[in-house]
């Protein structure tokens, strides 16, 4: 980046943005401990809302979960690991539980991952963190798959996480699936404890990706995506809390578009998500 300072000034758009941490069960217990304790430490300096991205359950299918009903255990374990440094730190942090899960939810016979979400809330939800599940992009959907789970300690759901779904689009999402919910018979206008925004269920929307139509038939590292909304808190009066950074930008989809392996920081999609994005809503 030597002398290129249009470059330089994009990158640190997205350098000095609050986004989320990924941690899940790619990682031994002990460093998701370490992890999640560097994050702490990191919000609590700043005096700032942290913001992790949890998937415990990534490589858990439904059939497997079925079959190794162990896992359970382990799971349990992984997310008491979590949170194990979470009170002592004095942070407030949000949790973007289980990003991906929802959609697999229930495509098998019996499947207890429902019953292992709502314990790993409880569990997050005792140490003080504030948990938003991750419903994906379809609302309707994400609310019957979870019209079943125990939501009473969940604040709300994310919306988008790691898509280019528009802000409007998302809100809509969202209002479908507290619908849904609520068609179900969820109560869904109980306070909950640490409840950001009005009380009840509300939803976050991940903004990291979603600042300009993508009319890019592969998903993946489209073209002509752009940075969406800075993050803040959202009081509107509606049950829209905050707008997120949960997806790190520049961090590949896959091998596709251009991008390297998935998860891999490109400074090429970087680049192209700030330099498209829109000034103003930074």
């Amino acid at each position: 980046m030597d002398g290129n300072w249009d470059g330089h000034d994009h990158l640190q758009r997205i350098a000095t943005m609050a986004q989320a941490r990924w941690i899940g069960s790619w990682a031994n217990d002990d460093r998701v401990a370490a992890g999640a304790e560097d994050a702490y430490l990191t919000a609590a300096a700043a005096d700032r809302i942290g913001l992790i991205a949890y998937q415990g359950m990534r490589d858990y299918s439904c059939e497997r979960a079925v079959a190794e009903p162990e896992l359970a255990w382990a799971y349990a374990a992984r997310t008491e690991a979590l949170v194990s440094g979470l009170l002592a730190s004095g942070a407030r942090v949000w949790f973007i539980v289980e990003p991906g899960l929802v959609a697999d939810l229930g495509s098998c016979a019996g499947d207890p991952r429902g019953a292992w979400l709502a314990e790993a809330v409880g569990i997050i939800a005792d140490a003080g963190g504030t948990v938003y599940i991750d419903a994906g992009t379809d609302g309707a959907l994400a609310g019957t798959r979870l019209a079943g789970v125990d939501l009473s300690r969940v604040a709300g759901f994310a919306i988008g996480t790691g898509a280019h779904v528009p802000d409007a689009e998302a809100t809509a999402e969202g209002a479908a699936l507290l619908q849904t919910l609520a068609d179900a018979g969820v109560e869904i206008s109980t306070p909950r404890a640490l409840d950001p925004g009005q009380p009840g269920l509300g939803f976050i929307i991940d903004t990291s990706r979603n600042g300009a139509p993508v009319t890019d038939l592969e998903p993946c590292n489209p073209e002509g995506a752009a940075l969406g909304k800075a993050p803040r808190l959202v009081d509107d009066g509606t049950p829209l809390d905050a707008y997120v950074w949960i997806k790190r930008p520049g961090e590949s989809d896959g091998h596709c578009n251009g991008g390297p392996d998935v998860g891999q920081f490109h400074v090429g999609l970087a680049l192209a998500l700030a330099r498209a994005a829109d000034p103003s809503a930074a």
